[in-house]
This record gives C-alpha cells, sequence and structure tokens, in this order.
C-alpha cells in the first residue's frame, strides 16, 4: 500500500491511526444505547402503573406506552448496543454501517448538513458512485437512504449519527486525504 505522504494535517492522531493499520474506524458509544434503553424501561414501567389507574385514558396511555416502548423501543435499544453503528475508512473506500463499500474514486468529498441543533456529516458521491452505492443498496437500507436523499443534496450518504468526533472534523480529513487514498 503506497501512499504519498500527506500534507501538514488537523488531525495527525488520524493520520497515524490509518496510515499504520490502513484503517480508520469511528463507532457510535454505546452510552447513548444504554440511556435510550433506560428511558424505556422508565416508560414501560410507567405503562405497567397506569394499566392499574381505574381511568380507561390512563389504560390507554398505559397500553401505548407499553406497545411503543417495550416492544419497540426496548428491542431497538438492545440491538444498537449489541450492533452499533460506524463509519470506516480503509484504503479501498468507506463503509457506512454494514452497507457497501464506497470505493474511493466515487467519492468527491464530504461535507455536513444542519438541522436544528444537530449537525450530520455527509459523504459527497460522484454521479455514477451514487449510482453504484444505490443500486448496492437493498431492503430497509435502500428505504432509508431514498428517506434521506432529499436533505444530503440528493448526491450522498449521511454519516451515522452520534459518532465519538465532529461531523465536521470528519468531513475535514476526508476532504484532506481523498486525492491521495483515491489514487493509492
Amino acid at each position: 500500500m503506497t501512499r504519498d505522504a500527506p500534507a501538514a494535517s488537523r488531525f495527525p492522531e488520524w493520520d497515524r491511526a490509518f496510515d499504520s493499520t490502513g484503517t480508520l474506524h469511528f463507532r457510535t458509544g454505546r452510552h447513548v444505547s444504554v440511556l435510550a434503553l433506560l428511558g424505556c424501561l422508565v416508560f414501560v414501567a410507567a405503562g405497567f402503573w397506569m394499566l392499574g389507574v381505574e381511568r380507561p385514558l390512563a389504560a390507554i396511555a398505559g397500553v401505548l406506552a407499553l406497545l411503543f416502548f417495550g416492544v419497540m423501543g426496548v428491542p431497538t435499544c438492545v440491538y444498537l448496543f449489541f450492533k452499533p453503528r460506524s463509519l470506516t475508512f480503509t484504503a479501498d473506500g468507506v463503509l457506512i454501517t454494514r452497507r457497501p463499500l464506497i470505493p474511493w474514486e466515487a467519492v468527491a468529498g464530504a461535507g455536513h448538513v444542519t438541522q436544528g441543533p444537530q449537525t450530520h456529516g455527509v459523504l459527497r458521491l460522484t454521479p455514477e458512485g451514487m449510482a453504484a452505492y444505490e443500486g448496492a443498496l437493498t431492503g430497509r437500507a435502500a428505504r432509508v437512504h431514498a428517506s434521506q436523499k432529499s436533505y444530503t443534496g440528493g448526491d450522498g450518504a449521511f454519516f451515522p449519527p452520534y459518532l465519538p468526533a465532529s461531523p465536521r472534523d470528519i468531513a475535514a480529513w476526508v476532504n484532506a486525504n481523498r486525492h491521495r487514498l483515491a489514487t493509492s
């Protein structure tokens, strides 16, 4: 794996990690899923309590809390604890949470989109790269990507939320290193 020496980078520790192992990996922290699980369990307990209240509206609210937070929320939180979302940069391309590999030749750059108080990182793709990426997506991943397409500007894929690094910093690293990785 031969590469040109990178220019002075804002993120020398990321460059060292990538150059020594050939990968740079970001994974969502498990604390987010644990906090969400605790919140779901509180609402499940409140749902059981509301079932004992002698008002019909409280019983309906209890059933809804049990269905939403118990049947849907708890399994989702457990799933995200054991299979956290990730963003991995390799010498071959970019992997976004068990989706198809995006080769560096298909990456046009990276940026970010701000929606309210939240900033989301976006991997910008070339038109050919976008077509290949969308063609490789199946099932739920294809539906999620289609629903997010208008928010990314139509030519990108979102980074997973709640990574341990800022989406702006990750985008800056991608933009600084994209050319050397696409030609290696």
